[in-house]
């Protein structure tokens, strides 16, 4: 995995926890939260370079979540997962934003991750 940092956004504890482990290592730093207020206080207090998002939110939409992080960092990372279809908001967030339908199978998620190009230094981040 070439992301240093991932913040975990999804409202369904048990899928949560199962994937956070999945992404678990030593390389890599993993945050989770289950919604999307306290997803936009962690994207203003602390550096990610990826986001995987869960678009179907209780309090707001994953889809102003990672519009909230890309404001911040448009070259950053985002996977957003939803049991629909992929609809034009999404295809037009960005290069780096990519969509993945639930279920989803651990291999499909190992495979965005190892897709994503380097990520670049913090400090090339805030410059």
């Amino acid at each position: 995995m070439k992301l240093k940092s991932i913040l975990y956004v999804e409202d369904d504890a048990e899928l949560r926890w199962i994937v956070t482990l999945l992404l678990k290592s030593d390389d890599c730093r993993i945050v989770s939260c289950g919604t999307g207020k306290e997803a936009i206080r962690a994207i203003e207090t602390q550096h990610f370079d990826g986001l995987i998002v869960d678009v179907g939110l209780p309090d707001m939409s994953g889809i102003e979540v990672a519009r909230a992080a890309l404001s911040q960092a448009p070259q950053r990372a985002v996977l957003m997962c939803t049991g629909y279809e992929v609809d034009a908001a999404i295809a037009q967030m960005g290069p780096n934003v990519r969509a993945i339908m639930k279920p989803f199978d651990n291999d499909a998620l190992i495979e965005w991750l190892n897709a994503i190009p380097a990520a670049p230094a913090e400090s090339d981040v805030t410059k």
